[in-house]
């Protein structure tokens, strides 16, 4: 997927609207929680209260006596009614386990209260059946009955009858049972507290949790939606900003590639576009200095064409003379002496010199189109190396890299003149001692031509003027073998490269076009 300026907003709007939909729904539910909790402790208060009434009432019906609580007996009736309602219907809801607890409680409590009234009967029965007791005996022991078991019991071992044993054993089972009930009621009340305050604690819980996760989600909301919004913000105009720098200085002739790293967006498709402009721009450069240099090479070399033909003309005429006159003077001297026929001979060679000059500047100057066909690379390497053999008497040349079958289109007698004048460089440039060793390579529609020799080398800074016209680093020469090397190869649409080390060798390498490229 690719992260386009307009994907990256629908994101960053994404999730700021899903951080508040989270936030909404966590507070819908924090806020259901909430009214659970406050149900759970308007319960739990109930349970507390009603629980202290269970033993408020106990109380008074401790205090009353069995004669005058039956009122009080009913209240604490309904509250344990009333209870045990209270407790069934939220036991589905009991984490904490004392909900049932309670519930057993209350049954327990029950219990033991049924069997406090069963005793209190039996006790009844047995005073109304016992005739010792005196009426305000009767009324002494009804009033403490109930709230001191234990005095009656003394005061009835006072007596020390037969007929009190059954009444003190029951007495005792009543002091039992009712301190029993005592005991669970109190554990009663505990437990209602306990369970008031887990829900006073939960819902305290529940709200420092949704205070703190509401002012979480706000500070995520704020800090994700302006974060997304200043990275994304932030990146698109420091992108729009490098733009606008690289295009300013396109404007000036700088061409600056930028990097877009891996964003895939709309400003990375600008800079890209951007890019390939600048590639086209540069190329264009590129090829529009190519053609003012070729433009200023062709006028220069014009002009120097134009001299070269008028002077090798004027010169020409007073050197077939001078040469005529030195041979009729070889002929008119029968016995010349050593020292003339010396002279005579060293006029003749240095004629015969400047003549070559001559026609130096003329091939420069005439610069006459190639007649191309086709031919065998081999065989006009062999007719250069043969003339040069004659002509220098420098046989070492390594031709063993040459293939049979290579053919070219081109003109053969140029072609010759290209080698021959390079085989001639590199004799000068190893002082007649050295190697010069030749290689062709195919490579896709052209042929490569590599000659390499073992000589002096060419001075790295002399290196960009060895094809122009009269420039030479020998000592003899005029300077225009290299350019009429050039003038050919750029006539059959090839190139040529030169390399150099000093103190090891120069290697020229060329590149024609094959048979099949199309002139």
């Amino acid at each position: 997927m690719q992260f386009t300026i307009k994907n990256k907003i629908f994101i960053g709007l994404g999730i700021s609207i899903s951080i508040v939909v989270i936030l909404s729904i966590f507070e819908f539910l924090n806020f259901s929680r909430i009214i659970h909790e406050i149900q759970q402790l308007e319960v739990s208060d109930v349970i507390k209260s009603k629980s202290l009434q269970i033993r408020r009432h106990e109380k008074n019906f401790f205090l009353f006596g069995y004669r005058e609580s039956n009122k009080e007996m009913k209240i604490l009736y309904n509250y344990l009614d009333e209870m045990d309602d209270i407790v069934n219907n939220n036991l589905p809801y009991d984490s904490s386990g004392y909900l049932h607890n309670l519930k057993n409680l209350i049954a327990h409590y029950r219990q033991k209260f049924n069997e406090l009234l069963i005793l209190i009967s039996q006790i009844k029965k047995e005073l109304d059946k016992n005739k010792i007791f005196k009426t305000k005996e009767l009324i002494l022991i009804n009033s403490a009955l109930l709230e001191n078991p234990g005095a009656v019991i003394d005061f009835l071992k006072q007596s020390s009858t037969e007929d009190n044993k059954e009444l003190i054993v029951l007495l005792k089972k009543l002091d039992n049972n009712i301190q029993e009930l005592r005991k669970t009621g109190e554990e009663i009340v505990n437990i209602s507290k306990k369970i008031d305050q887990i829900s006073r604690d939960n819902i305290e819980k529940v709200m420092k949790r949704s205070y703190g996760m509401f002012f979480l989600f706000l500070t995520l909301f704020f800090l994700g939606g302006n974060g997304i919004f200043w990275i994304v913000g932030k990146n698109i105009i420091k992108r729009l900003n490098l733009v606008t720098s690289v295009v300013e200085k396109v404007g000036e002739g700088k061409f600056i590639q930028i990097s877009n790293g891996s964003k895939k967006d709309e400003i990375d498709l600008l800079i890209r576009k951007i890019n390939e402009m600048e590639n086209k721009l540069m190329q264009r450069k590129i090829e529009l200095e190519e053609k003012n240099k070729q433009l200023f090479q062709s006028k220069k070399l014009a002009a120097i064409g134009t001299l070269a033909t008028g002077v090798a003309h004027e010169l020409n005429n007073p050197l077939n003379n001078i040469y005529i006159s030195v041979q009729i003077l070889q002929k008119e001297l029968k016995e010349p002496s050593a020292f003339v026929n010396e002279i005579l001979n060293d006029v003749s060679h240095e004629i015969a010199r400047v003549k070559r000059i001559i026609e130096d500047l003329l091939e420069f100057a005439r610069g006459k189109e190639p007649v191309f066909k086709k031919v065998r690379i081999k065989d006009i390497i062999l007719k250069a190396s043969n003339s040069i053999i004659k002509q220098r008497n420098f046989k070492n040349i390594d031709l063993k890299e040459i293939p049979e079958e290579i053919v070219i289109t081109a003109d053969p007698d140029q072609l010759e003149r290209v080698f021959f004048n390079l085989f001639d460089n590199a004799i000068d440039a190893m002082h007649e001692d050295g190697q010069i060793k030749l290689k062709i390579l195919e490579k896709n529609d052209f042929v490569e031509i590599s000659v390499s020799d073992t000589g002096i080398g060419i001075p790295a800074d002399k290196l960009e003027k060895i094809f122009e016209p009269f420039f030479t680093t020998k000592n003899r020469g005029t300077g225009l073998g290299l350019a009429i090397v050039y003038n050919i190869i750029q006539k059959h649409n090839g190139k040529i490269f030169v390399e150099s080390i000093e103190g090891k060798g120069t290697t020229f390498r060329i590149l024609l076009p094959g048979t099949s490229y199309e002139l």
